[in-house]
Parts: structure tokens; C-alpha cells; sequence
């Protein structure tokens, strides 16, 4: 009882927020599932199960991530990003995206890519944010170094891990790193 408990509190909170609806999500889709083995019209069980799934996708960054301004933002993106699965021009607005190029010297992006470089480095940043916070903890309950130095230590892993997690970010898109060797030598 006085030991830490296996699942963090957050993570908790989000599978019991979750759990009825991933039960009627499941359901959904084994209805969806029957549905089409035996030949009946299932559109209706496919939208259900898209917005149940969106639903679950919203209750759990709601649940994980304390910043109202970040929820709002997500669950608008995954309810548009939704409601154009449903009507079925998701993939031709995503092959327009595609098609819409920028050029920078030798380097050609489409917007899409641009897009999801952003979305990969939020993600990452945030991650990166998760780790070094828990580097950080255990750092400064660590009896072998000084304050001083548990400090310096913590700030050079953030640091580490949020130039780590732009490189990798950007390498994502298709730069070529190379090009920050110029930078980097400067």
C-alpha cells in the first residue's frame, strides 16, 4: 500500500474515464463486423463507430492534458478531421495538400508535409518535455549530487532532449540535417 502504484495517476484517470467508451466501441465494431459478413447496410455503424472513436481519441487528451487551449485545439482538429471521413473528402483534400508544393532552393515541400513536421514536433516536444520532467525528479531526489549539480545536470538533458526532438522532427519532413551544419558551425 505505501508503494507507488504501477499505473501514474493521469494514465489512471484516463483508462477509467475510457472504459465504457471503449466498451461501446468494441461494440460497434463487432456489430460493424456481423454486419458485413451477413450482407446488411453498415454506413450508419461505420459512422458511429468513427465519431465513437474520435469521442475516445478527445476524452483522453482531455483527460492527459491539463492546458484547455490544447484540448479545445484537438478535439476541433479531430472532429473536423472526422466529419471529412464521414462525408468522404478527407483523402482528396489530403491529396490536394499533397499536391500543393513549396520551394526552397533545392528543397521541395508540400503542405502536407509542413503540416505533419508540426505535428510531429509538437509531439515530440512534448514528449521530450515528459522525459526530461521525470529525469528531472529523479535527479533532484538523488542523494549522491550536490543541488548545483543535479540543477546543471536536469538543464542539460532538457535541453538535449528539445534540440534532439527538433532534429528529429525535421529530419521527419525529408530536410537533409546537413544543412544545419552551416549554423552549427557559425
Amino acid at each position: 500500500r505505501r508503494g507507488k502504484p504501477l499505473v501514474p495517476g493521469t494514465l489512471r484517470n484516463a483508462i477509467n474515464v475510457l472504459l465504457l467508451p471503449a466498451i461501446w466501441f468494441a461494440l460497434t465494431w463487432i456489430c460493424v463486423f456481423f454486419a458485413t459478413i451477413l450482407g446488411w447496410q453498415n454506413r450508419i455503424l461505420n459512422i458511429a463507430g468513427s465519431l465513437m472513436a474520435v469521442w475516445i481519441a478527445i476524452r483522453f487528451t482531455a483527460t492527459l492534458f491539463r492546458n484547455p487551449f490544447l484540448t479545445k485545439a484537438i478535439a476541433g482538429t479531430s472532429w473536423t478531421i472526422a466529419a471529412l471521413h464521414i462525408l468522404g473528402i478527407l483523402k482528396p483534400i489530403l491529396k490536394f495538400l499533397d499536391g500543393v508544393k513549396l520551394h526552397l532552393g533545392s528543397l521541395h515541400l508540400s503542405i502536407l508535409t509542413l503540416i505533419q513536421g508540426v505535428l510531429y514536433l509538437a509531439v515530440l516536444l512534448w514528449a521530450a518535455s515528459l522525459l526530461s520532467r521525470f529525469i528531472e525528479d529523479r535527479l533532484e531526489r538523488s542523494t549522491s549530487l550536490t543541488p548545483s549539480v543535479a540543477v546543471l545536470t536536469s538543464k542539460m538533458v532538457r535541453i538535449l532532449l528539445f534540440v534532439s526532438a527538433f532534429f528529429l522532427a525535421v529530419s521527419s519532413v525529408g530536410i537533409d540535417l546537413t544543412v544545419f551544419a552551416v549554423f552549427g558551425g557559425a
